[in-house]
């Protein structure tokens, strides 16, 4: 797949406050898709650089923590940034039902943040068409052994295992691989579904790739047994996965 990656110069616009708040902004661009990501830094968050990049402030959204507002604004920033290179000059992305974003007639898109970077994936639309990404920081020992009854499909565990002693990356994987086919999904069947709908079937550690296959029917389209492939990217904080289809 040809790739074509690089660094966008800062807007013209761009204040002090703004560059010590956005920053490492990134574009790779694919045949397939473009995906816009950034890192943040919280500190610098003011509530004003919402009207400097002209983009709209909800009033939920108002009302919420500091954090929210952070993540929610730079969530916003790179789906504009990647909407643009799609060619769609769109900065206010409205919030639908179960605060999914309502993106342009004809677009696929998805976006992940963390608490300090945010990344958004965009393409042209067509039918049965899937995109979603995720981000997921390392999860800690606890948290995997809290979760990991929800988490792991029967037999899912085993399977992996046999391939990889590395449970904090197995279970990071799997938690960002369900979240990124919620994503790809949730636009085709309208409602939220746990992580039993799913099951990893299998890792391919060398080209980074993994499968995941549905355990329920959730549409007329979607049906048990379907499968989905998707990649993956490490970094030292985590793990980045995408399912596009």
């Amino acid at each position: 797949m040809n790739q074509k990656y690089y660094t966008p110069p800062p807007p013209s616009f761009i204040n002090k406050e703004s560059s010590l708040f956005f920053n490492k902004i990134k574009i790779i661009k694919t045949e397939e898709l473009i995906i816009c990501s950034c890192n943040y830094d919280i500190t610098y968050f003011h509530e004003n650089l919402y009207s400097q990049f002209n983009i709209l402030l909800p009033n939920n959204i108002k009302n919420s923590v500091k954090k929210r507002q952070a993540e929610y604004l730079a969530g916003r920033y790179v789906a504009s940034k990647a909407l643009t290179e799609l060619g769609h000059h769109v900065t206010n992305i409205p919030t639908g039902k179960h605060r999914s974003p309502i993106w342009p007639k004809g677009v696929l898109a998805s976006i992940t943040h963390t608490n300090e970077l945010a990344a958004c994936a965009v393409k042209h639309d067509s039918k049965h068409q899937y995109l979603g990404i995720d981000f997921e920081n390392w999860l800690t020992h606890s948290i995997a052994s809290q979760i990991s009854r929800s988490l792991i499909h029967t037999n899912e565990e085993e399977l992996l295992f046999k391939n990889n002693k590395n449970k904090i990356l197995l279970f990071t994987l799997i938690f960002s691989a369900k979240e990124s086919l919620f994503k790809a999904l949730y636009p085709s069947v309208g409602f939220y579904f746990d992580f039993s709908a799913a099951k990893v079937i299998s890792v391919d550690y060398r080209k980074r790739e993994f499968k995941i296959t549905l355990n329920k029917n959730l549409s007329e389209h979607l049906r048990r047994g379907q499968s989905f492939n998707g990649n993956y990217k490490i970094y030292s904080k985590g793990i980045f996965t995408i399912i596009s289809k």
